[in-house]
């Protein structure tokens, strides 16, 4: 499933579906900014 982005209907937490996060890329590239994101959100 890696690089399937989450659409608004899956039930992701808000930072994600914001942000538009993949699987493959929130874990390496974008943790420390979607944890950040998330916690601003």
């Amino acid at each position: 499933m890696a690089g399937r982005v989450y659409n608004i209907n899956e039930g992701r937490p808000p930072g994600f579906l914001r942000i538009g996060v993949d699987e493959a890329g929130y874990g390496p590239r974008l943790g420390p900014l979607v944890i950040a994101a998330t916690a601003v959100l």
